[in-house]
């Protein structure tokens, strides 16, 4: 279902941000920020602490990666954002209301 789509999903980007890396693309330093290394992990995570119903690791979630929030980009340029209003669930309406409310205008460039 979803799950093993958006696991596909991750496994392609970790493919594609390792190539980026090896070949010292600009911007691929966007990619080694903290320990998550691409916007889809975050997604995953910032969804499990809401699965969880833990709003307070969310926010630390978000506090500890706004600088990827705010720079990393995916496939196609999208920002983590982006990925709330594009699948448009109750739980990234829930992602996408901390994201504006931690990050405010900021998040927004």
């Amino acid at each position: 279902g979803r799950a093993a789509r958006v696991f596909s999903v991750q496994e392609k980007a970790v493919k594609q941000c390792q190539a980026l890396r090896k070949e010292n693309t600009p911007g691929a330093h966007i990619l080694d920020i903290g320990e998550v290394q691409n916007i889809y992990t975050l997604e995953t995570m910032l969804l499990n602490k809401v699965r969880k119903k833990d709003a307070s690791g969310l926010d630390r979630l978000i506090a500890s990666h706004a600088t990827l929030i705010m720079q990393g980009r995916g496939h196609v340029g999208e920002t983590i954002l982006h990925l709330c209003f594009l699948s448009n669930t109750a739980e990234h309406k829930i992602i996408a209301a901390h994201l504006v409310r931690k990050l405010g205008k900021d998040l927004v460039n």
